[in-house]
């Protein structure tokens, strides 16, 4: 294994669009086979529970998230009935057990440490 490994977003492993291509991803997965980092675009108008829910198959998200946004607000819906806002300059972890949207009319811009959500969308054509 090499000591450092270099990737790009111009080159991902993995390109991904959300329903109703409101949104992308793209993937770097390295070389320990456990890291990965995905940067993402959501537009307004994407919710999980409209767009992915079916897809995955539960009634919220299972993932759990580790992330930063670099622009745009997420509104999270919890469970339990807790709701929380993050928005640019925001670092998070979401634990399992969500529903998620954009709110507003600005698209949500960050990147992703963990959570493999980004990487069951359908590849880019």
């Amino acid at each position: 294994m090499k000591n450092v490994e270099i990737k790009s977003f111009t080159n991902p492993d993995h390109h991904g669009v959300l329903p109703d291509n409101l949104g992308e991803a793209q993937v770097l997965n390295f070389q320990d086979g456990e890291t990965k980092i995905s940067k993402m675009r959501v537009l307004p108008g994407w919710r999980w529970s409209t767009h992915m829910k079916e897809m995955m198959g539960t009634e919220s998200c299972q993932v759990p998230h580790l992330g930063v946004i670099t622009s745009g607000t997420v509104r999270v819906l919890h469970d339990d009935g807790t709701e929380d806002t993050y928005g640019a300059g925001d670092a998070y972890m979401i634990l399992p057990g969500h529903d998620a949207w954009v709110e507003g009319n600005e698209p949500v811009e960050g990147f992703e440490f963990s959570g493999g959500w980004t990487e069951s969308l359908p590849s880019a054509s």
